[in-house]
């Protein structure tokens, strides 16, 4: 069918701007479709719904929690810490069932 439309199939080839190729299975499959395909095999794989912050996102809350340490009570200051150890302890607990 695609010889008939002049498309010469045993190399990859474009249509309208998108590069096509055989699959391992033989099949035409374009460039997008297989990107695609490969970013949901990677996500399957990780087996994770979140994604950890980027390290500017870190060093903006490190420096938001700075800020308002700084000008908060010792009380307030002591809580906050426990429940950052608290949080760290139980995502520490969660990545190790995870791998």
């Amino acid at each position: 069918m695609l010889s008939y439309l002049g498309i010469d199939t045993n190399k990859d080839f474009y249509v309208n701007g998108m590069k096509y190729s055989t699959n391992s299975k033989g099949y035409f499959e374009s460039e997008a479709a297989a990107e695609a395909q490969e970013a949901y095999e990677r996500q399957k794989a990780a087996n994770r719904t979140y994604e950890f912050a980027d390290e500017k996102t870190r060093k903006q809350i490190a420096y938001m929690s700075d800020y308002y340490l700084s000008t908060a009570p010792a009380d307030v200051k002591s809580v906050f810490v426990e429940q950052e150890k608290e949080f760290y302890r139980a995502l520490k607990e969660k990545l190790e069932l995870l791998s």
